[in-house]
C-alpha cells in the first residue's frame, strides 16, 4: 500500500477547514441580516432626535409618570448615529447593515491572530458554539458598541502583552484611552474598558511575580521581561479609567454603570424583563440554551486542558464573564466574546506545545507524527467536511425562517422593520383620531410612541429602566389588583394593550362598562374611556369582537418577499395567529376559529397554528375534527399537557360567555317587561299595569320606582290597604339604613 505524500492530508484538511469557515460565515449572515425587532430601538431613535434638537437630556421628557426624574443618557452618541442613519432612508436597512458590519468586525478581531487555530477542529467548534451563543444578542442595540470595543481592547491588549509582541503593537496601547472616550458616550457598560485594561495589567504583574519565584516561566512578555511591572500597561489602564470622566455628566456619568447594575439586577425587575433572568432559569430546553451551556462547558474544558500554560488574565476574565452570563441571559454577548477569545488563545498554546508541555510540535512533515496523531490528522478532512455540511444546513434553516417559525421567534431574514414587532397600525389610529390622554401602554408600545407620536402623548412607560427606577417601573408595568380603581386614580383616558404580553388585563378592561374597544389588530388593542369627548369616536369605531369580525384594513401579506422565497424561505401566519390569540383572550372563540382556519389554509405545515385550531375544535365539541388536525403530528408529553390546559381554558371562557348571554337575555326581558308596564300605565290600563308591575317587582326588589308605580296602580283601583303597604316599602327602601327585602316580595295578588 502506498503512503500518502507528505502534507497531502494536511492540505486537504486546510481546504475543508476553510470550507467550514465559509459555511459558518453564511450562518453569521443568516442570523445577523435580520429585520429590526428590538423595541428599545424606538426610544433610542427618539433620544437621538432629542439630542440633535435640544442637547444632552438631563431630566425625563418622554413620559407622564417619570417627568422630572433625572435622565443620564450615556448612549447619546449611539442614538445620534442611528437617528442620522434612519433619516437617510431605507426603513432601517442601513441600521441592519451597520449591525452586521460591526458584528463581523468583532469576530474578525477575535480570530485575527489565531487563524491557524481556527482551521483546526477545536477552533471550528469554538467558533460555531461561540456564534450560537452570541447570536441571541444580534440586534441593533447600543451594546453593539460594547461588543466592538471589547474585541478591540482584547486585540490591542493581547497584542501588547503576548510573547513576541511587536513595537507597533505596544504603541497601539495609547489608542485605548481615546477609544474609551467614544465608548463611554455610546453605551452604559463602558466599564468593561477599564475592567479589561486592569485585568491585563494585573495579570501581567502577577505573571512577573510568579516568574521571579520560578513559576509560570512560559508567560514572559515582550516588554522588559525582567522588570517587576509593565509601567506603560499600568499607565494605559489608569488613562482608560480616567477617560470615563469625559462625558456630559462627568462623575455621575462615570459611575452610571453601578446605578444601572443595581436597578436591573433586582429580582423584582427580572419578573417583567425576561432577559434579566438567570441563564439557568431559561424555560425549557430550546436549542439556544443547549448551545449556550455547551459553549460554557467546552470553553471550560479547553481552559482546564491548557492549565500547564496557565494564563491568569484569561482565567480571571472567563470566570468574571461566566458569572455575568449566569446571572442574566442578556450577558450572553459579552461572555461569548470573552469565551471565544480565551478559548482560541488557549488552543493556540495547546497547538504550540503539542499538548505535551513546552516541547513544540513539528509541523513540516506528517511522518514526524506518532501513529495515533497521523490517524486523527487523516480524519480531519472528513470531520471538517461534516462540519461544513452541518453549517451549510444551519445557514439554510435559519435564512429560510424555519428555525424562527419552529420556536415562534420574532426573527426574520431581511432588511427593514419586522411588522409584527411594532404597533404601527395602533399608532396610526391614535394619530388619526387623537383620543384624550393620559395613555396607558406597555414598555414596548411606549418606546415606539416616544418616536412615532412624540407630540401626541407623554408615554406611560418605556424601556429606560434607570429613568423610572425599579420601584416605579414595577408599579407601571405589573397589572394592579383593581384595574378600575387604578385607571380612575391615574385619570387614564386611553389604553394601548399589547395582547400577548398583557393578556391577563385584556378581559377585565373589555368587560368594564367604562371602557370601549375601538381598535384591534393582530398584536394590539386600544380602549378609550366612555366620556363625552370620546362619544363620536366610540359611535364610529366601537368594536364588539363577539360579533363576526370584519377587518377595517386589508390583511397584510404573511408570505416572505419574492427574493426570499427564491432561497426557499417560508412565511409565518403572524397576523392570523395574533388575531386568533387576541380573540381567545376576549372569549370570541368563533372569530378565533375563523382566523386559525384561514391560517391553516395558507400555512398547512405550520404546526403551532394547526394544533391551536385542534384545541379550539375540541373545546367546541368537535373531537373528530380535532383528531384529524392532530393526526400528522406526534405530540410530546409537554404538548399534550399544553393541549389539555388550552381546551380547559377555552371551555371555561365559553361557559363564562354563556352565563353572560343568559344574564343579558334576562336583563333584556326585564327591560321589555318594564316598558310594557309603563305603556299600560300611561294608557290608563291600571289592571294590566298592576299585573306587569307585580311581575317586575320580583326581579327589582330594591327599586323604589317600581314600588311607587305599584302603589299608584293600587290607588287608581281603590285598593287603599295595598297602596299603603307599597308606600311603606318605598319609604323603607329610600331610608339610608334600608336592608334588602328577605325572601320573595310581599305584594298582594292582583284582583
Amino acid at each position: 500500500m502506498s503512503t500518502p505524500a507528505p502534507g497531502r492530508s494536511s492540505s486537504l484538511a486546510r481546504r475543508t477547514a476553510w470550507l467550514a469557515v465559509a459555511a459558518l460565515a453564511l450562518v453569521f449572515l443568516a442570523v445577523s441580516l435580520t429585520q429590526i425587532s428590538a423595541a428599545d430601538i424606538w426610544w433610542q431613535l427618539a433620544t437621538g432626535r432629542y439630542v440633535l434638537e435640544h442637547g444632552f437630556p438631563r431630566v425625563d421628557v418622554f413620559s407622564s409618570t417619570a417627568t422630572g426624574h433625572e435622565w443620564i443618557e450615556m448612549r447619546w452618541l449611539f442614538c445620534v448615529v442611528i437617528y442620522l442613519l434612519w433619516q437617510l432612508g431605507g426603513g432601517g436597512a442601513l441600521l441592519i447593515i451597520l449591525q452586521s458590519a460591526l458584528l463581523a468586525t468583532v469576530l474578525i478581531l477575535l480570530f485575527a491572530r489565531s487563524r491557524p487555530s481556527l482551521l483546526t477542529l477545536p477552533g471550528l467548534i469554538t467558533a460555531a458554539l461561540g456564534l450560537g451563543t452570541f447570536y441571541i444578542r444580534f440586534s441593533i442595540r447600543p451594546e453593539l458598541v460594547s461588543y466592538l470595543f471589547s474585541a478591540l481592547f482584547l486585540f490591542i491588549l493581547d497584542g501588547a502583552t503576548r510573547p513576541g509582541g511587536t513595537t507597533r503593537s505596544r504603541k497601539a496601547l495609547w489608542a485605548l484611552p481615546f477609544l474609551q472616550i467614544i465608548w463611554v458616550n455610546a453605551h452604559t457598560v463602558f466599564i468593561f474598558g477599564p475592567i479589561l485594561a486592569w485585568a491585563f495589567a494585573g495579570g501581567d504583574t502577577l505573571h512577573r511575580l510568579a516568574r521571579r519565584r520560578g513559576l509560570l516561566t512560559h508567560t514572559a512578555g515582550s516588554h522588559k521581561p525582567q522588570a517587576l511591572i509593565d509601567a506603560p500597561l499600568i499607565c494605559t489602564a489608569l488613562a482608560v479609567t480616567l477617560a470615563c470622566l469625559v462625558n456630559p455628566y462627568f462623575i455621575k456619568g462615570a459611575l452610571f454603570p453601578f446605578l444601572l447594575f443595581t436597578e436591573t439586577m433586582s429580582r423584582e425587575v427580572s419578573t417583567v424583563i425576561t432577559e434579566l433572568n438567570s441563564t439557568l432559569s431559561w424555560p425549557g430546553w430550546p436549542p439556544d440554551k443547549i448551545i449556550s451551556l455547551l459553549f460554557v462547558a467546552w470553553s471550560a474544558i479547553v481552559l482546564v486542558a491548557g492549565t500547564f500554560r496557565l494564563n491568569l488574565t484569561r482565567l480571571g476574565l472567563w470566570l468574571a464573564f461566566a458569572y455575568l452570563f449566569y446571572i442574566a441571559i442578556r450577558n450572553s454577548g459579552p461572555f461569548s466574546i470573552i469565551a471565544m477569545w480565551t478559548t482560541i488563545r488557549t488552543i493556540d498554546d495547546l497547538r504550540a506545545t503539542g499538548f505535551r508541555g513546552s516541547v513544540r510540535m513539528p509541523v513540516s512533515s506528517e511522518h514526524c507524527l506518532p501513529p495515533r496523531s497521523q490517524f486523527f490528522s487523516r480524519l480531519a478532512p472528513i470531520m471538517n467536511l461534516a462540519l461544513a455540511i452541518l453549517f451549510f444546513f444551519t445557514a439554510w434553516f435559519a435564512a429560510t425562517n424555519r428555525y424562527a417559525n419552529t420556536y415562534l421567534m420574532p426573527r426574520r431574514l431581511g432588511l427593514g422593520v419586522l411588522p409584527m414587532a411594532v404597533p404601527a397600525e395602533a399608532a396610526a389610529f391614535l394619530r388619526a383620531h387623537k383620543p384624550l390622554g393620559p395613555i396607558y401602554n406597555s414598555m414596548d408600545a411606549g418606546s415606539y410612541l416616544a418616536f412615532a407620536a412624540p407630540d401626541l402623548y407623554k408615554v406611560w412607560v418605556d424601556g429606560r429602566i434607570e429613568v423610572y427606577g425599579s420601584k416605579l417601573l414595577l408599579d407601571l408595568v405589573l397589572p394592579p389588583e383593581n384595574w378600575d380603581k387604578y385607571a380612575d386614580a391615574h385619570g387614564l383616558n386611553t389604553i394601548l394593550l399589547q395582547t400577548e404580553v398583557q393578556s391577563t388585563v385584556v378581559l377585565p378592561i373589555f368587560e368594564n362598562p367604562k371602557w370601549a374597544l375601538v381598535h384591534l389588530d393582530a398584536m394590539w388593542m386600544i380602549f378609550v374611556r366612555r366620556i363625552p369627548e370620546h362619544q363620536a369616536l366610540i359611535a364610529q369605531y366601537a368594536i364588539d369582537p363577539l360579533e363576526p369580525w370584519t377587518p377595517r384594513t386589508p390583511e397584510p401579506d404573511q408570505q416572505p418577499p419574492r427574493w426570499a422565497r427564491a432561497l426557499g424561505a417560508v412565511g409565518f401566519c403572524w397576523h392570523d395567529f395574533g388575531l386568533a390569540t387576541t380573540f381567545l383572550n376576549l372569549g370570541a372563540v368563533e372569530n378565533a376559529r375563523r382566523s386559525l382556519e384561514h391560517a391553516v389554509q395558507e400555512f398547512p405545515d405550520h404546526s403551532p397554528v394547526t394544533l391551536l385550531l385542534a384545541q379550539v375544535e375540541r373545546a367546541l365539541g368537535h373531537d373528530s375534527r380535532a383528531a384529524e388536525l392532530e393526526r400528522p403530528f406526534h405530540l410530546s408529553a409537554s404538548e399534550r399537557e399544553w393541549a389539555r390546559g388550552t381546551v380547559e381554558d377555552i371551555r371555561t371562557m365559553l361557559a363564562f360567555r354563556a352565563r353572560q348571554s343568559q344574564a343579558s337575555t334576562a336583563a333584556a326581558s326585564d327591560t321589555e317587561l318594564a316598558a310594557k308596564a309603563d305603556a299600560a300605565f300611561a294608557q290608563g290600563a291600571y289592571s294590566a299595569a298592576l299585573i306587569l308591575y307585580t311581575d317586575l317587582v320580583r326581579t327589582r326588589q330594591r327599586d323604589p320606582a317600581v314600588w311607587t308605580r305599584l302603589a299608584e296602580c293600587y290607588e287608581h283601583l281603590n285598593r287603599t290597604g295595598d297602596a299603603q303597604a307599597a308606600r311603606r316599602m318605598v319609604e323603607k327602601l329610600s331610608s339610608p339604613n334600608s336592608q334588602p327585602p328577605s325572601g320573595a316580595p310581599t305584594t298582594p295578588a292582583p284582583k
